[in-house]
């Protein structure tokens, strides 16, 4: 009887310390996280995000693509107005093309090294590692992390909170809020992958602007060099509505709220250049003149 009983309160203290190490606080998470980080070498993601930062909701597709050690290729696309764009970064530089226009922008910037982007892993993760006052939760399968907003030129964007996958730590779910907890920025995952494998020409500027399957992209058309400023379609500081008129899609990412977002450069707080609809040009930004090359030094 009395062994009985001894194998009992082993079998029972062994429950309960299994059952001890199985709970994650914030700080073995955020261990966790770091761990992650250090040791990052590709994913590739999908996503919907919105932005309240003008007159009316602007909705993107968003895919996104990393790859050490700076590989970056980011599509946004608005369906209502069946524009893409995509943000690119090879060994050339940064870029903004915008395939069915056949117009490319070239960035003198270290983007996205100098600024935090709301559908980066990067961005998200050190966000959690940097803030000392984050706040923990859970809910269902994920963690919950509030913390502060650092976006560049991210004006009125206060806080974020950021869910992330129990298992994986992969982000599923990003909501950027003003001081009065109001949601200026959301952004769902709806997959997210880490050690994506890339094909090698996953970020060549030629196979981006002429071989991808987009609805608008007539793929027998010469690829433009033209030397146009990104437009003006940035929401503004003050979210008025985009300065290029009403069929310009706002910049889609979350820092537009900037004062550089006007500019819609990478290296501003908007990521990608908004085009002009109907196939026009980009407007030019005021001030500010392209070089000969085509390519513009970001603001």
């Amino acid at each position: 009887m009395r062994r009985v009983t001894w194998i009992l309160a082993i079998v029972m203290s062994a429950a309960l310390l299994l059952a001890g190490c199985g709970k994650k606080d914030a700080g073995s998470v955020v261990k966790d996280l770091d761990h992650v980080i250090g040791k990052l070498e590709s994913y590739q993601g999908t996503g919907r995000m919105v932005l309240q930062t003008g007159q009316e909701p602007q909705e993107y597709q968003v895919e996104v693509w990393y790859q050490q050690p700076h590989y970056y290729r980011i599509s946004l696309t608005n369906e209502k107005k069946d524009i893409t764009q995509v943000v690119l970064r090879n060994d050339d530089g940064v870029f903004v093309l915008t395939p069915h226009l056949h117009k490319s922008f070239r960035f003198q910037s270290d983007w996205p090294e100098n600024q935090g982007q709301v559908y980066l892993f990067q961005s998200l993760a050190q966000s959690i590692l940097l803030d000392t006052e984050r706040q923990f939760t859970k809910e269902g399968n994920s963690f919950v992390f509030d913390v502060a907003a650092n976006y560049a030129n991210s004006g009125q964007m206060a806080r974020q909170k950021i869910w992330l996958d129990q298992k994986s730590l992969a982000p599923q779910k990003v909501e950027v809020s003003d001081s009065s907890s109001n949601v200026l920025v959301k952004l769902d995952f709806t997959q997210f992958e880490f050690g994506k494998k890339l094909e090698k020409d996953s970020f060549d500027m030629q196979r981006n602007m002429t071989s991808w399957d987009l609805k608008s992209l007539d793929k027998d058309a010469p690829v433009s060099g033209a030397a146009t400023e990104p437009s003006a379609g940035a929401a503004s500081p003050d979210g008025k509505a985009p300065a290029a008129g009403k069929d310009t899609p706002a910049s889609a990412q979350a820092g537009a709220a900037g004062k550089d977002a006007a500019a819609g450069t990478p290296a501003s707080g908007a990521s990608a250049g908004a085009a002009a609809d109907g196939g026009k040009a980009p407007a030019a930004s005021p001030g500010k003149a392209a070089a000969a090359d085509g390519s513009a030094k970001a603001p």
